[in-house]
């Protein structure tokens, strides 16, 4: 998960300058910006979808942990 944040990081930080209404790059590192767009939500659905198998299999630690604060 660590990396899947760092990539999903970067590519944020890259869309933010080729997004910059014309001024921005236009290409960085051989890819345009629909290709950034497109490699930024890949990552960001595979994200989504390690954090959701993470939690499914620790899900007796959230509940113990929920459990145990409220009292």
């Amino acid at each position: 998960m660590l990396i899947e944040f760092i990539i999903l990081s970067f590519t944020s930080i890259i869309l933010f300058f080729l997004a910059r209404g014309g001024r921005g790059l236009n290409y960085f590192l051989g890819l345009s910006r629909s290709h950034w767009i497109s490699v930024h939500e890949i990552i960001g659905i595979i994200f989504i979808i390690t954090v959701t198998v993470h939690i499914i299999l620790h899900w007796k630690y959230f509940y113990f942990k929920i459990k145990r604060s409220k009292k």
